[in-house]
């Protein structure tokens, strides 16, 4: 492959990723300024006039028979008394407590009845789901604005080795930063939105950061090109 022919697939990569970057940033902004309106329409509901009560429940079969349960002997007689587990369990953000034990008619299998904590969904919560999605979309747009602009300076390049490109790597690391950060937050959010207690946290997604250090990589090797490139024109 010639320099020219080169030259001409990075600059027909380029392009169809600007088109393709343009498109998502597009679909990404109209997105946010959706979830912003819904937010604020959410927002100037009262309270009162609306409210989503939701009830989990769910259900623990156990062979009183089976050699694991037989061997635990207390649990075996603690179920036949009925006298059930204090406390409760977290799942999936939902508390569940034992309410209840009811048994066969030869009194081999155990049922628990446990009862969640249901959630109140509240338009204020879903104000603050659409404002959260908003941020996350926003961060996606930014993200794609820099994409579009380095496929830009692919799409125009005399060389793989311009400033341009090496500028635009750096950039897109430099924003994959708070969306790594970000994003796993938004995850944990959205997972327990709809639970009785939200979960928050910041989950570092590992493979993002590995892009985030082989872009930075990346930047710095094509700089080194350019330098290459610009001794090999000054001897010549």
């Amino acid at each position: 492959m010639n320099k020219e022919n080169a030259i001409s697939k990075i600059n027909s990569i380029g392009k169809a990723g600007r088109i393709l970057s343009k498109i998502a940033m597009i679909a990404l902004e109209i997105g946010c300024v959706a979830m912003i309106v819904s937010g604020i329409m959410f927002l100037t509901i009262p309270k009162e006039d609306f409210v989503f009560k939701m009830n989990d429940e769910a259900t623990l079969t156990v062979n009183l028979d089976s050699k694991m349960v037989g061997s635990l002997t207390s649990a075996r007689k603690d179920a036949e008394s009925r006298n059930l587990p204090q406390g409760s369990t977290s799942i999936n953000g939902v508390d569940y407590s034992f309410e209840d034990v009811t048994f066969d008619q030869d009194g081999k299998i155990a049922t628990f009845k446990l009862q969640g904590d249901g959630a109140t969904i509240t338009s204020g919560r879903i104000a603050a789901i659409c404002f959260v999605a908003a941020v996350f979309m926003a961060i996606n747009a930014l993200l794609f604005f820099y994409v579009g602009r380095l496929c830009k300076s692919l799409e125009t390049c005399n060389s793989p080795f311009e400033e341009g490109i090496i500028k635009g790597m750096k950039n897109c690391a430099w924003i994959l930063i708070p969306w790594c950060v970000l994003g796993g937050g938004f995850e944990s959010f959205m997972a327990t939105a709809f639970t009785s207690n939200i979960r928050t946290g910041f989950n570092i997604d590992i493979p993002t950061v590995i892009v985030i250090l082989l872009l930075f990589g990346l930047a710095y090797v094509f700089k080194y090109g350019a330098v290459l490139q610009t001794e090999s024109d000054e001897t010549l």
